[in-house]
Order: C-alpha cells, then structure tokens, then sequence
C-alpha cells in the first residue's frame, strides 16, 4: 500500500511545512471532504502556504495515470469533459520548482491505495530526462505505477469558479488558522464531543445559482 502522500521534495521548510499541512488537513477531514475537487483544495494549499511566505500559482494541466494493471486514466483531460464539468486539472507550482496536488481523491476510486496527494520537482527546461515537453512532472511509485502531469493550458471559466469559491476558501482557512493556532485545545475538545459527520450544508454547493460549474468534479476517462 502506498503512503496517502508521496513526497520527493528535498529536506528542508517546506517538507516540513507541506508534510504537516497535509496531517492538518488530513485530521480536519478537509482531505475527505475536498479531495477530488482539486480546484478547491490546491486553492486552498495555495493561499496556506503563501501566508508562509512561498511564492505559489495555480496550474492547469492534466493528469496521466499508468496503474499497475496497465490501464492508463486521464484526470482533467479536456477532450473528455462532460457539460459543466471544470476542463483541466489543477496544482500548486511552488516557488517555480516544486509541483504539490493534494487534490487526487478521483484516482482513488479506481485505485483506493493509491495517494490522495504528491510532492515533487518539475521537470526543468533543461531536463533532458524528459522526452516530452509538455511533461511538467512526473513520478513513479514503489508499485510500479506512473502519474504524469502534462501541459498548461486554459480553463474556460476558470476566474468564475475562483471568484465562486472564494468566500468558501477563506472560511476554511480561518478555521484552520484557530486550529493550528490551539491544536491541543481543539483536540481535547474532539475527544470530549462524540465525532459528527459534516452536515452537506457546509460543504460546496455546486448547484448554486452563482456556480458555474454544475460537476465539480474532475473529468476521469480510462
């Protein structure tokens, strides 16, 4: 089984800063809730670790996926998105260097053991490792499978999905904010109150009037 989060970053503060964002936001079910919704969650990432103070943008893309039975999935391809369904696939670009996607919850459902997030270096310009020049990143697992993360392209109405998001992203970071600044606090009174599950109501509605997506979901397709 493969760990819920690859990461090949190189030792140093944002290993540590993205490894205990991801147990954050792992404990927070914010992984549960959000992670196949990549636009959500990576926008999410984002604004966490620039408030650290690392240079960070959204990328469009898509994701190949080679299992280990040698069916190839592609996650957020846009020549086969459905009506309404966000075309692409989105990840945070740290510091011009290092690739971080804690929103690939959808690959999970065709693979349940494989990673709900990864951490690597792109490939550079002058990598010659890499045939393809659209390739940003790549890696392999100790299965044996391959994720490729491929072009940067435009999404149509990708502002309108932001500017409808927004004011859900910031809820969600002032909580993670008053957790992180009294985890002991909000952990004692976790163990105290019986674990409810989140009320539907506090999660993306997709269905609003003001969403302009009507399936948040990545696209899938073998």
């Amino acid at each position: 089984m493969e760990s819920n989060f690859i990461n090949h970053l190189p030792i140093g503060d944002l290993t540590a800063d993205v490894e205990q964002l991801f147990q954050d936001f792992d404990y927070l079910d914010i992984l549960k809730n959000y992670g196949s919704y990549c636009l959500f969650i990576n926008s999410l990432l984002s604004l966490a670790l620039s408030r650290k103070q690392y240079r960070v943008k959204l990328i469009a893309c898509y994701v190949q996926f080679d299992s280990k039975t040698d069916q190839r999935f592609l996650l957020g391809h846009p020549t086969y998105i459905d009506p309404g369904q966000l075309a692409g696939h989105i990840f945070c670009l740290v510091n011009d260097q290092y690739l971080i996607d804690f929103g690939l919850g959808n690959l999970r459902k065709f693979d349940s053991d494989f990673a709900q997030a990864v951490a690597c270096p792109i490939h550079l310009n002058d990598d010659s490792s890499s045939s393809d020049p659209k390739c940003i990143a790549s890696i392999t697992t100790m299965s044996q499978q391959s994720l490729t993360w491929i072009g940067d392209h435009t999404i149509p109405d990708l502002e309108l999905a932001m500017q409808a998001q927004e004011a859900k992203v910031m809820q969600l970071m002032s909580f993670i904010e008053r957790f992180q600044n009294n985890r002991l606090g909000h952990c004692i009174r976790k163990a105290l109150t019986s674990k409810t599950k989140v009320s539907p109501k506090t999660k993306i509605s997709t269905q609003s009037l003001n969403w302009p997506l009507k399936n948040f979901d990545d696209t899938l397709r073998p």
